[in-house]
């Protein structure tokens, strides 16, 4: 019964119970057609063996945010595996090669010989992890200072140095392809037209869906990037020069928190796991603001809270 096992997972894991959740959650594996799942030879590594004199391999199995949620646990493996490589989505290598130690490769490189392995998003479980102890945030900050500056000069460019009460970075959308995509995600026009004019906005994303592009036309106050965001570096580039971040739940909201950036997301009636329910905050993140749907598909009710919260944040801001 693996994928009823699967699916009463997302119902533990959701009110907070992560010890039995995260048993549940390991039911993936066997649960139908499981579109991320690899086969290796090498065993799988829970936490409960000793791997002090092994190599073992961390591998990426889902997004990039939660690639980026999970990074968190990496440095705390190097300190038990004699060695550990750390593989993960291309857009991501760069920026995290940069935030530790360990050997960071891009999904589709040639894997080095080791001895055990472990999906990232099997790292909570073998660390035993419960509301009250989840592993700190491992920040990850811009080490690239050319990257930095780069990016630096050209936000100056763009709002030609005038003052403004805040800078604000959005995200609408997230990957087309997501399953939940069609509950998280919302029109560019949606979003701005609750955002304060006098305010600089900011796009984040690096790819947008054509009725956006059309928005984006058509509203010159909104400066996008584009093509110009080459992997995530330049996103935390981008981030880090950001007063606040205000996104759907995709990478970009993951990434910004794990900078330690003021963090509002917007959440669906039904939200993703991770971000439980019945609170605004998350244990997962100290930056984070949770604004959540009080009925499905009630996007308005949402942008207005943030829209009242901008205007007092930009008072204690001034």
């Amino acid at each position: 019964h693996a994928l009823a096992h699967f699916s009463e997972s997302f119902i533990w894991l959701i009110k907070g119970h992560f010890e039995l959740g995260l048993q549940l959650y390991e039911s993936r594996w066997e649960a139908g057609s499981w579109e991320h799942y690899r086969h290796f030879k090498e065993p799988l590594w829970l936490g409960d063996k000793d791997i002090s004199n092994k190599h073992i391999l961390l591998h990426a199995e889902q997004g990039l945010g939660d690639t980026v949620q999970m990074f968190r646990y990496v440095d705390l493996v190097a300190r038990m595996a004699a060695k550990v490589t750390l593989e993960v989505q291309s857009p991501l290598t760069h920026l995290l090669r940069h935030n530790t130690t360990v050997n960071v490769i891009s999904r589709g490189d040639i894997l080095p010989k080791f001895d055990v392995q472990c999906p990232l998003m099997s790292l909570p479980l073998a660390f035993k992890t419960s509301i009250n102890n989840i592993a700190a945030i491992k920040k990850i900050t811009l080490t690239d200072e050319d990257t930095c500056a780069n990016w630096s000069q050209k936000i100056k460019t763009k709002i030609n140095n005038k003052p403004a009460a805040l800078k604000i970075g959005f995200a609408a959308t997230g990957n087309t392809k997501h399953v939940a995509d069609f509950a998280r995600s919302i029109t560019f026009k949606e979003i701005v037209a609750f955002l304060p004019q006098e305010h600089h906005v900011f796009c984040l994303q690096k790819d947008i869906r054509p009725e956006d592009g059309e928005f984006l036309m058509n509203h010159e106050k909104i400066y996008y990037f584009g093509k110009q965001l080459k992997d995530f570096s330049d996103t935390a580039a981008v981030i880090e020069n950001m007063d606040i971040v205000i996104t759907v739940d995709t990478s970009i909201a993951h990434l910004a928190a794990s900078m330690g950036k003021p963090t509002w997301i917007l959440l669906p009636f039904s939200p993703d796991f991770r971000w439980l329910l019945d609170r605004d905050d998350s244990p997962w993140y100290p930056t984070v603001k949770l604004f959540r749907q009080s009925k499905a598909g009630d996007w308005k009710g949402v942008l207005k809270r943030i829209q009242s919260d901008l205007t007092s944040l930009k008072i204690n801001h001034l």
